[in-house]
């Protein structure tokens, strides 16, 4: 492990509140955020957490708000209409609701059985998390294994049920790939919730989950086990919308 490195102003409270005690280095810079490996002590011993901090609106690379917040009910109608504006305000708004309904999918997806991160804490604009990895090495994301048939299917068969799962609790994880899928001990770990939509308010509900399937099929094909994404996407909707998951 590096040595400790200095501490993000997103991530003093966590220090403050005694959550982490130090952060020890950047783990993944993205167009969104960037995650950090940080270090919680106890008497039984040191824990990792994963910390993310986000980038505010205006310093991101993402830019289609419109297809995920569909849905997303604001009552203030002021805040609303600064938010369909873009105004400085609108934005800041904006920004803090990405940071808290990644953490409050993120727990409703646990909640249904889904694996995913456990939260342990948030501000307004960052989230700590568990960690996938040891003092040693992190959680390799799917796109970085290579993978023999036999594997690929089995991988295949939990990633599913992680989706299946997502959606039980009306949950379309709507930027999902094979470079978000974290396999750590045996598990695939699903990650990077920001965009998750609420399948029962948002209108792209299906057409983002399709995607999302088209994407680990494709990833899962070039492993060697092969899946019909159209089909596929569409019984999970169906049965869904069934309400026979």
């Amino acid at each position: 492990m590096s040595s400790p490195a200095p501490v993000p102003v997103a991530l003093q409270g966590f220090v403050e509140a005694r959550q982490i005690d130090e952060v020890l280095f950047p783990l993944k810079v993205g167009k969104e955020a960037t995650v950090y490996v940080t270090r919680k002590n106890g008497d039984g011993g040191s824990r990792l957490l994963a910390a993310k901090v986000y980038r505010d609106l205006e310093h991101r690379s993402f830019r289609r708000d419109d297809l995920y917040r569909a849905g997303r009910v604001i009552d203030d109608e002021r805040i609303a209409r600064a938010i369909a504006t873009k105004t400085r305000t609108g934005r800041q708004v904006a920004f803090g609701m990405w940071v808290g309904e990644e953490a409050q999918m993120l727990r409703r997806a646990r909640g249904a059985g889904a694996d995913v991160p456990a939260v342990v804490a948030e501000n307004a604009t960052a989230i700590l998390m568990e960690y996938l990895g040891d003092d040693e090495v992190r959680a390799p994301a799917l796109a970085e294994l290579r993978l023999t048939p036999e594997e690929a299917e089995e991988l295949f068969a939990q990633v599913l049920a992680n989706v299946t799962a997502l959606l039980r609790a009306d949950i379309v994880h709507a930027d999902l790939s094979a470079y978000n899928v974290l396999c750590w001990e045996g598990r695939t770990v699903l990650i990077d919730f920001p965009q998750a939509v609420d399948a029962c308010k948002n209108r792209n509900a299906q057409e983002l989950l399709a995607r999302d399937v088209t994407n680990l099929c494709t990833y899962f094909q070039r492993q060697g086990h092969e899946r019909d994404p159209e089909p596929l996407a569409w019984e999970l909707w169906d049965a869904w919308r069934r309400n026979r998951l």
